[in-house]
């Protein structure tokens, strides 16, 4: 895997071997724990928009709306 973008205890943007984009977002309040997914078409193409403001904004839409992400969790 090579990281392509990283923001301390926030989320991390990773390429696999198989060009997919995994974003990791750390979540929790007492506990931490992390919410690995793997970016839509849409979302890629905002990330090489907007670059890592947009990730941030979606770290934080990902923690805030936890639920409306389950299907795409990996584990």
């Amino acid at each position: 895997m090579k990281e392509l973008a990283k923001e301390g205890w926030n989320y991390s943007l990773s390429e696999n071997d198989s060009g997919e984009l995994l974003f990791t977002v750390v979540s929790g309040s007492v506990g931490l724990y992390e919410i690995s997914l793997l970016l839509t078409a849409d979302e890629i193409d905002r990330y090489k928009k907007e670059g890592n403001t947009y990730l941030a904004n979606l770290a934080n839409e990902i923690r805030t709306h936890e639920p409306d992400f389950a299907s795409r969790k990996i584990a």
